[in-house]
């Protein structure tokens, strides 16, 4: 909590999380419009959906492209800067270009699903040196088994890995 209360500038009060939920059929732009709200409204993290990284409807890029200006915008009126943890879960070969993405588009603060990429694409990540902030997301076996294997996902976690 300490290096996040540094790259906060926060040390004097409780820090405030929210989430914004792309998988209820959210576009970036309504992430972004959310994004923004929440920021100006003082919240220090934003996390982003921890059940899927680049669906159909809201796709990685056009996220990051969509909210970074968001966040920027709502840090320049409060004074205060916002992290927003975009979802980069994946198959472990793509967690590293999802990180990229996020970054070369001026992201600051990155999110994993635990339960979905597990120790080894954690440990990646971690050796990649990215020296950004990564936020650990742990979803409940059961929550992950039974949203992942929805017929309206075709069975297929919304990342794109098959599901067992």
């Amino acid at each position: 909590v300490q290096g996040i209360r540094d790259l906060l500038g926060v040390y004097d009060r409780p820090l405030l999380n929210n989430m914004i939920k792309p998988c209820t059929g959210l576009d970036p732009q309504k992430t972004a419009e959310l994004a923004y709200e929440a920021a100006r409204g003082g919240v220090d993290i934003i996390k982003d959906d921890e059940l899927v990284c680049d669906p159909p409807h809201c796709r990685l890029v056009d996220r990051v492209k969509a909210v970074v200006p968001a966040i920027k915008k709502a840090d320049e009126e409060k004074g205060e800067k916002t992290l927003y943890a975009f979802n980069i879960t994946d198959r472990t070969e793509k967690l590293k270009s999802n990180a990229m993405t996020v970054i070369e588009n001026g992201g600051n603060c990155l999110m994993v699903n635990y339960n979905t990429i597990g120790l080894d694409a954690a440990r990646m990540l971690a050796k990649n040196r990215l020296f950004f902030p990564v936020f650990i997301m742990k979803t409940p076996p059961s929550i992950v088994k039974d949203y992942y294997e929805e017929a309206a996902l075709g069975n297929r976690l919304p990342c794109g890995i098959p599901s067992v």
